[in-house]
């Protein structure tokens, strides 16, 4: 029984942060960088990592590194932060994945 409220919790979580899926609409989204930048705390977060916005103001909170870590790119160009795991080394494909399914846009140049 525990075991099913766990995983029923679990569910429910999961469910409340869905993200946009990487194929809607919105991933073909322009999104300029002053836009961008409007994005900048942690109860609204919004980085751009290799030319691709994601909305991960729904993951802040279960960053397994930190919300301080994560917020470090909010508003901002944070591919250089996400590269070295702010210094720390690479992402792992897992991670990848995840970002990956937070995709709203592409930045504009």
């Amino acid at each position: 029984m525990k075991y099913i409220l766990i995983t029923m919790t679990l569910v429910i979580a999961l469910t409340a942060c869905t993200p946009a899926p990487q194929n809607s609409p919105s991933a073909d989204r322009q999104i300029s960088r002053s836009e961008l930048a409007l994005h900048n705390t942690a109860d609204d977060c919004w980085l751009a990592i290799d030319g691709r916005v994601y909305d991960v103001t729904s993951y802040v909170v279960r960053h397994p590194g930190g919300a301080e870590q994560i917020t470090r790119g909010c508003g901002q160009d944070a591919t250089q932060l996400f590269a070295t795991q702010g210094g720390q080394g690479s992402h792992s494909a897992n991670a990848v994945s995840i970002r990956d399914s937070f995709i709203i846009g592409v930045l504009a140049d």
